[in-house]
């Protein structure tokens, strides 16, 4: 006997060994071959030439071969007759293809995130009151009840399902209405059924939540059964084989105890429209991944030499690898069929992703286009982590953000950041004067990196004065917080009056074409003054722009400090909103590693969800709450600051900025607190 027959290696398999000249197994051979033979899950990790591609190869084409010739001798479908269990069990074939049973029957799970998966009970009932009890075992969306066998795995979706929905909500044929209560983990739910009048009804933790249903008990001639569909949840089965965890109403027994004469068997998936696809003599038993075209060649190399004296039935294998015609693997895999398939992740994934010469996957629906872009958005998750959560390729995750951001800018803009008109900068200006005490204000003007990967051919042209790439993001802030107008995709190396320069808001600032309200006097004086934006030392004081005096001009002169304070207090508007926005959307964690123009989109879909949010929910806190967060800078900002900048100013602009001044330590523009806050230090 060959030395790895001792291991339970086939003869066949030995006989191929010792023609290679290997008379002892390694040490990883020696452990891991018996192991994976006998079913275990084996992680092995050793060192470049021990033997491990012989450790797990040898078993799998063992496996293969002996379940292939199960299948030959029909050894397979008799176990699967075999295994429709006579007790009160769920089923293992009347089931979705993501939902799984465990051995006892008792529990069912489903991880599919996308799709809602069913299953129902191995019996059914046709006369009397029966119930039986379901426990959520862990957080998910789930429905439980009871359907006939040419119901819908998808419960409640058609007229023979009848299901209650842990939102509170009971459905039939596809119509959803409000009954009892939603449930969640933990809790216990009864189902209850009067075969002789049609009635359904549940109870949440031993509460009788009322007649769910009053159906037409014809409908039970054949059997109802217990049933339940899961999206991403669990849960446990008691039919009666222990104590009921609540006492069922009087009349009603638990449904295991059902006799024979009105109890249905369920013969979904033994034959029939819902029967389980009969298993595929050429089907893949074995998917092999090794990180690199090269390992992954040896890999299928040794398959071919081991498997050389097995035969009836021959095990095909499949090299699966780049460098190799896309279309001659997807027909080989079509018309032939392969055993045992050895790949790279690269090209297994273009496979399993659906591209143009593999129509293998079913188009991804607008919501959940919608959810990859949100969940990238908000997590700031790699598209490979969230191509593994959704079964998508990271260039499939790529597209769908860039398309979604641009329709989300595309559908929102117009609601949630139109072009201001004179009203609304009427409106503006009437929120600065009434929350941040700062008059004739259209709003704080800021401008922030946004950090990049180095575009390609770029040299230093994105390089910043923090010594990373990035494009800049300059924006104008409401006193709510919101957004009115955004630049962004500017190189990081431009100063900022030279972005404010060349965006859309500064040319019409500079030339007087922004369609702003008449100037209109300050309090306590007479003459109009301008409406003004308000800026950081990094800009240029303009007509229609106020900036700090510069501190040579701040010390020694109380009311330049009054001015700086106030003007500092409003601009505060436009700091906490890039917070907001930072903490809201994790993306901005990272430097961004996608195009520039889709950097473009991403963050203009941000600044717009941030003012539909503002808009329409606020914060899960209380608004109160998040201003007062504002207020003192407790938003995590990943953004960082322009460099100063500076420039030679106007005479009217000074004389503007001296009007404010002098407003604000006046008895009409002044408030009660500003001196005690600069006593502190407080600007």
């Amino acid at each position: 006997m060959a030395a790895f027959e001792e291991f339970g290696v086939l003869p066949e398999i030995a006989k191929a060994i010792d023609e290679m000249g290997w008379m002892l197994p390694t040490d990883i051979q020696a452990e891991g071959i018996p192991l994976v033979l006998g079913g275990g899950d084996v992680l092995m990790a050793a060192e470049t030439g021990s033997g491990k591609t012989a450790a797990f190869c040898l078993p799998i084409i063992q496996i293969v071969w002996e379940t292939l010739k199960d299948i030959q001798s029909g050894k397979l479908a008799k176990a699967a007759a075999d295994s429709s269990s006579p007790s009160w069990t769920m089923s293992v074939l009347d089931r979705g293809p993501a939902l799984a049973v465990t051995p006892d029957g008792l529990r069912v799970q489903s991880r599919e995130q996308k799709d809602w998966h069913g299953c129902r009970c191995t019996r059914g009932v046709k006369s009397g009151k029966w119930g039986f009890e379901a426990t959520v075992t862990d957080e998910g969306l789930c429905r439980v009840g009871w359907s006939t066998l040419e119901a819908s795995l998808d419960l409640g979706t058609d007229r023979n399902g009848f299901g209650f929905g842990g939102t509170g909500k009971k459905s039939n044929n596809k119509q959803f209405d409000n009954y009892g209560e939603p449930f969640g983990k933990n809790d216990v739910i009864t189902c209850l059924l009067d075969a002789e009048t049609g009635e359904i009804r549940f109870l949440k933790n031993g509460v009788d939540l009322g007649t769910a249903f009053r159906a037409d008990k014809r409908l039970f001639s054949n059997g109802i059964f217990p049933a339940v569909v899961l999206k991403n949840a669990e849960m446990a089965f008691n039919f009666g084989d222990k104590p009921l965890k609540h006492s069922l109403p009087p009349s009603y027994k638990p449904i295991n105890s059902a006799p024979a004469e009105i109890v249905v068997k369920n013969t979904n998936g033994q034959g029939g429209a819902n029967s389980i696809p009969a298993i595929q003599k050429n089907a893949p038993q074995a998917v092999i991944i090794e990180p690199s075209r090269e390992l992954a060649e040896q890999t299928s190399n040794q398959i071919k030499m081991f498997k050389k004296y097995l035969d009836n039935p021959p095990i095909k294998e499949l090299l699966v690898i780049g460098g190799i015609n896309v279309k001659e693997q997807i027909s080989a895999l079509q018309k032939e069929g392969a055993h045992i398939i050895v790949g790279t992740p690269g090209r297994l994934e273009d496979l399993i992703s659906g591209g143009k010469e593999c129509n293998a996957q079913k188009p991804i629906g607008s919501e959940e286009k919608v959810a990859v872009c949100l969940r990238y958005l908000a997590t700031g998750d790699m598209y490979k982590t969230i191509g593994l959560s959704y079964r998508m390729g990271q260039r499939t995750v790529s597209n769908i953000v860039c398309q979604v951001c641009e329709a989300i800018w595309r559908r929102l803009q117009p609601i949630y950041m139109p072009e201001p008109t004179v009203e609304i900068w009427k409106n503006i200006a009437l929120e600065y004067e009434r929350k941040w005490q700062f008059y004739n204000c259209l709003g704080a003007v800021d401008g922030k990196h946004v950090a990049i990967r180095k575009p390609l051919l770029s040299g230093s042209s994105f390089f910043n004065y923090k010594q990373y790439f990035s494009v800049v993001l300059m924006a104008t802030v409401d006193a709510n917080y919101r957004f009115t107008s955004v630049n962004v995709g500017s190189m990081g190396r431009f100063s900022d009056g030279n972005i404010l320069a060349n965006s859309p808001l500064g040319k019409m600032l500079y030339n007087g074409s922004l369609d702003l309200p008449e100037p209109k006097p300050l309090p306590g004086q007479n003459t109009p003054t301008p409406y003004v934006f308000v800026g950081d030392e990094a800009f240029p004081l303009m007509r229609n722009l106020m900036r700090p005096y510069p501190k040579a001009r701040v010390v020694g002169s109380y009311q330049n400090k009054v001015f700086n304070y106030r003007l500092s207090r409003a601009r505060q508007t436009v700091e906490s909103a890039f917070g907001i926005l930072a903490a809201r959307f994790r993306v901005y964690k990272r430097p961004f590693e996608c195009k520039l123009d889709t950097i473009d989109k991403i963050v203009l879909a941000t600044i717009v969800l941030h003012n539909y949010l503002r808009t329409k929910i606020l914060s899960i806190a209380t608004g109160q709450e998040e201003n007062d967060e504002v207020l003192t800078n407790s938003h995590e900002n990943h953004f960082i600051p322009l460099a100063l900048n500076r420039t030679r100013n106007s005479t009217e602009a000074f004389n503007i900025r001296q009007k404010f001044t002098e407003c604000f330590n006046s008895a009409d523009g002044s408030v009660e607190w500003q001196r005690r806050a600069i006593e502190r230090g407080q600007f």
